[in-house]
């Protein structure tokens, strides 16, 4: 059942999650500011103020992909043997001890994935900043991305020349991020 509702938002079109999110950050009538009022905290303008927008969209962002990241660190954590756990208990090994010498090595390689994959999505963000702040990235540009832009010079402007060029430029920089991470993190391709 577990698995089934923190992977259910990775499933969702992010597009419906988008609008639901619209509706959940509302300021005067949205769900979060609700609680905070509740609680005595201060709210938030969130989407209409470019000092919060970006918070709003990273909510929703985590939001999204908190399923895929729970599932892929899940499938790497039943692969582990159970008798290397064993083994540890028996030579006397610690709970942390096990955790940070049999499970984290063993993960390495996920978090690394998991790393990569989420510099690649980050930097092609768009559909929900798309929802969330319309073709401009308002307010004030502030949720204004690399993809967003793309989209507003080539089918915008018409301007496919600046358009290529700076999808060209973000192939170059995620191309970067991955090589650096690999290089970090000692993955073999």
């Amino acid at each position: 059942m577990f698995k089934v509702l923190f992977f259910l938002p990775n499933v969702t079109s992010i597009v419906a999650a988008a609008m639901i999110f619209m509706f959940v950050l509302q300021p005067e009538v949205g769900l979060i500011n609700h609680f905070l009022d509740m609680f005595g905290l201060p709210t938030s303008p969130w989407l209409s103020d470019p000092s919060t927008s970006k918070a709003g969209v990273i909510l929703l962002a985590v939001w999204h992909w908190l399923g895929f990241v729970i599932i892929i660190c899940l499938a790497n954590l039943q692969a582990i043997s159970p008798e290397l756990y064993e083994a540890a208990e028996i030579d006397g090994a610690s709970s942390l001890q096990q955790w940070l010498f049999i499970t984290i090595p063993n993960m390495a390689g996920t978090f690394a994935f998991l790393f990569i994959m989420g510099w690649i999505s980050g930097l092609q963000r768009f559909q929900e900043v798309f929802v969330l702040g319309g073709p401009g990235g308002s307010p004030s540009r502030s949720l204004q991305t690399m993809v967003a832009l793309i989209y507003e010079r080539g089918f915008g402007g018409f301007e496919f020349g600046i358009a290529s060029a700076i999808t060209v430029l973000l192939f170059l920089i995620i191309l970067a991020f991955t090589v650096l991470n690999l290089k970090l993190t000692r993955l073999k391709l």
